[in-house]
């Protein structure tokens, strides 16, 4: 099959996060020998129908550590004014538009040739190929792949879009709702003096003056190629009526951390911030992903420059503000994000991916697992 045409079809399956990802699911698995495919069916914890897909090639020599390829099967919700059915792809100057063609449904097919060309002439070492449920959800795909298996001192390609970049660290991230309670009252008999004490949404507005000034600690933080961690706060809801006091109030802030930095350290900061204004405030994790940096010196970052020296590109290193699943394979060994697309594109009415550079990828990810 063609990178066209595979990529065409990927993009035609409406895998957006908040559905279930079955049908793209089952579609990459069938394009591979059953003996090569895992497929494992779950619910999420919003009850959506999710599937992994595994592909395993085992490699010539059982020595060897293994390497690893993800991609995530999923895209972001339809959003803006898409000018063309996002799920019909469209061609216009060898590239290619439609949801999710950048991210990451390009990267899927870099992986999806790899796979199939190494089942006919087989790897150096073994090669699995992680395709994941919701990672642009709660990353519950991720995460299912790290209870189910083991892994020391593997090579990891996140096949995300770098503009041809080799991307060696990237920031954590921490999301966490924050809860202030109150006390009901008419407001008729709610004065500033009961507000200040019992209205849950002073409480919240009080605390967004506390996490501005930990966002000012945060933002004069230095670190290396990264820019400075960020705090943000990014949803509030609160109030059950007119003419109530509030008597419950839901925040959620997110913020990215340096590798250099702990993260436990500074969730400790902002729940001590925040019971100085409500001593029952509850803090509640809803993401906490890990950061991730590999030095420029580590052996499969100078394999992965040698392999793009030797097919006619000179790469450049760089670090990530965003989060990706790094995060969660790191502990498994030496992770890179390196994949075809410019990441500029992603989740926007624009998404585009050249052919070019999914067949330019697909020819390193090969020689990464012949090498």
């Amino acid at each position: 099959m063609q990178t066209k045409q595979l990529l065409s079809q990927l993009i035609g399956y409406d895998s957006q996060c908040v559905k279930s990802n079955k049908d793209i699911a089952l579609f990459i698995a069938s394009l591979f020998p059953p003996e090569n495919v895992t497929i494992d069916r779950f619910k999420s914890k919003n009850s959506l129908d999710l599937y992994n897909v595994t592909i395993k090639i085992q490699g010539l020599n059982k020595n060897l550590p293994p390497l690893i390829f993800s991609g995530h099967t999923d895209t972001v919700p339809v959003s803006g004014s898409w000018l063309t059915d996002p799920f019909d792809a469209v061609e216009k100057n060898k590239e290619i538009f439609g949801l999710g063609a950048v991210d990451m449904k390009g990267g899927l097919t870099a992986l999806i040739q790899t796979a199939r060309q190494l089942i006919i002439t087989k790897p150096e070492r073994d090669v699995y190929f992680f395709f994941d449920a919701d990672e642009e959800g709660g990353g519950e795909g991720g995460s299912r792949f790290l209870t189910q298996y083991t892994f020391n001192q593997a090579d990891i390609i996140i096949a995300e879009p770098t503009d041809k970049k080799i991307i060696i660290g990237q920031k954590g991230v921490m999301e966490l709702k924050i809860t202030f309670s109150g006390r009901a009252q008419h407001v008729s008999l709610a004065d500033q003096t009961y507000n200040e004490k019992n209205n849950a949404i002073y409480k919240a507005a009080a605390a967004i003056d506390c996490l501005k000034k930990l966002e000012l600690e945060l933002n004069a933080y230095e670190g290396n190629m990264f820019t400075s961690p960020t705090l943000t706060v990014c949803q509030i809801t609160g109030g059950s009526g007119v003419n109530i006091v509030p008597a419950k109030t839901e925040m959620i802030i997110s913020c990215r951390f340096l590798p250099s930095q702990q993260v436990e350290q500074i969730k400790a900061s902002i729940i001590k911030a925040m019971k100085t204004i409500d001593k029952f405030v509850v803090v509640e994790d809803l993401l906490i992903g890990s950061a991730n940096l590999v030095p420029a010196e580590n052996p499969f970052v100078k394999l992965c420059l040698m392999i793009a020296s030797s097919v006619g590109q000179s790469v450049q290193l760089d670090v990530f503000s965003g989060w990706t699943q790094a995060g969660i394979y790191r502990s498994w060994g030496s992770c890179l994000i390196w994949g075809p697309g410019q990441m500029n594109l992603a989740h926007t009415v624009k998404e585009q991916v050249a052919i070019k550079d999914i067949d330019l990828m697909s020819d390193i990810y090969l020689n990464l697992a012949k090498n």
